[in-house]
């Protein structure tokens, strides 16, 4: 799979059963029909945004928008299609569009024995601002509280 191969629209309702094939294999609790479907319902304020490999949907991103930030939500892309570029090119078109819609900052929260997201979110200029003591209910894990300075030229890092 190169670049070229890789294209980025948003999401659809036909787009959730393949999603939820990859929430599946890529969270201890994942998302289930409704809250993807939420999420579309949610259009005006959240950006949900599929990647596609050729036709086949490999993974996506879900983040609302609210006081000049972009929250993200989710971030998940099929374990076959790992290591390459398409979490990055979903985090850049979310940060791109989230700019146009006046955000200044993007924040989210990350399990903190999930180090390769920390290391993925880092790598594009994330920095650690805080820590919510026991935020995921199934396991009673910390999440760690990360943010980037998007607006106003800011740049901390690549997108």
């Amino acid at each position: 799979m190169t670049l070229r191969d890789l294209t980025i629209r948003e999401m659809i309702p036909a787009d959730i059963p393949p999603l939820l094939k990859i929430e599946r294999v890529s969270f201890p609790v994942p998302w289930d029909a409704d809250m993807f479907t939420i999420q579309l319902y949610l259009s005006k304020y959240a950006e949900n945004l599929v990647i596609l490999s050729g036709d086949r949907i490999i993974g996506y991103i879900s983040s609302w928008y609210g006081y000049e930030e972009l929250h993200i939500l989710s971030i998940a892309i099929a374990p076959a299609d790992r290591g390459g570029e398409a979490a990055a090119m979903l985090l850049a078109a979310a940060v791109k569009r989230s700019r146009e819609k006046g955000c200044l900052k993007a924040v989210l929260e990350v399990r903190v024995s999930n180090g390769r997201a920390i290391r993925f979110y880092e790598k594009h200029g994330f920095t650690q601002v805080g820590r919510r003591k026991g935020y995921y209910f199934d396991s009673g894990e910390d999440a760690l509280i990360l943010d980037k300075d998007i607006g106003n030229g800011i740049d901390r890092g690549k997108d």
